[in-house]
C-alpha cells in the first residue's frame, strides 16, 4: 500500500504531531519550530479529500473522484446501491425509475408509489432549475420546449 508523507512546516511538537508512535516520531524540544511528518495511507488521503468535497457540496467532483479511485466516502457495501447513488447524483431520473422498477414488482412491501413520486418530484425540480437558468437568455422556441419538458413530468 502506498502512502503519503505530509510535512507541516512550523508545527511544534506541542501541537500533538510528536505523539505519533513508531520510527517517524519526533523528539524535538517544544521550543523549536520544526517540520513534522505525518504519514497517511493513500486511502486515508482520498477519504479526507472526499470529506472536504462533501463539506463544500461539490458532489460532482466528489462523484468523479469516487469513480476514478474506487474509494467511496460513505460505507456502501452493495455495488447496486453504489450504481443507484451515482444515477441519483447525476440526475438521471428516468434511469433511476427503470432501475427500481424490478423492486416494485418483486416486493409487495416496497413503497413503489411513494419512491416514484419522490423521484419524479426531484426530476421536476431539476428541470425547473435548468429552465430557470435557461429562460433568461432563451428564445421563445427554446422556452416553449422547456415548458413541454416540465409538463412531461407526471405523477
Amino acid at each position: 500500500m502506498s502512502g503519503l508523507a505530509v510535512c507541516v512546516p512550523g508545527m511544534t511538537p506541542s501541537a500533538g504531531l510528536n505523539n505519533m508512535q513508531g520510527p517517524h516520531a519526533s523528539s524535538a524540544a517544544p521550543s523549536e519550530a520544526t517540520a513534522e511528518r505525518l504519514f497517511l495511507a493513500e486511502a486515508e488521503v482520498i477519504h479526507l479529500m472526499l470529506e472536504y468535497l462533501n463539506s463544500r457540496k461539490l458532489t460532482g467532483t466528489q462523484l468523479e473522484l469516487e469513480k476514478e479511485t474506487g474509494i467511496f466516502n460513505e460505507v456502501i457495501l452493495s455495488p447496486d446501491l453504489i450504481f443507484l447513488r451515482s444515477l441519483v447524483l447525476e440526475g438521471r431520473w428516468e434511469d433511476v425509475l427503470e432501475f427500481l422498477q424490478p423492486l416494485e414488482e418483486a416486493f409487495r412491501s416496497f413503497p413503489g408509489r411513494k419512491v416514484r413520486a419522490t423521484i419524479l418530484k426531484y426530476s421536476f425540480l431539476d428541470k425547473m432549475l435548468t429552465a430557470h437558468h435557461s429562460l433568461t437568455s432563451s428564445s421563445e422556441e427554446k422556452k416553449a420546449r422547456l415548458l413541454e419538458e416540465l409538463v412531461k413530468v407526471r405523477f
